[in-house]
């Protein structure tokens, strides 16, 4: 199992375009390699990057959400 310490950087970010609400929101986590299976021992990954998305379209009130996880090669 990964555990993650507390991240490092997060934000949100409010926006209304295309006749949409948008809330994006972003949290970086450092990893430790010795979490992760042996075949990840040598690969460089230093970080996690989570991003979820929140959309409310104006006109009908449609809602919809989703969330990304990506691994990154360089610690900030």
């Amino acid at each position: 199992m990964v555990q993650y310490s507390p991240f490092d950087y997060d934000f949100e970010q409010v926006e209304k375009v295309h006749g949409r609400i948008e809330i994006r929101g972003a949290a970086i986590y450092p990893l430790n390699v010795a979490y992760l299976d042996e075949r990840w021992e040598h690969s460089g990954i230093q970080t996690l990057i989570a991003v979820h998305r929140q959309r409310t379209r104006v006109k009908n009130g449609k809602y919809s959400q989703e969330s990304d996880r990506r691994c990154g090669s360089v610690f900030c």
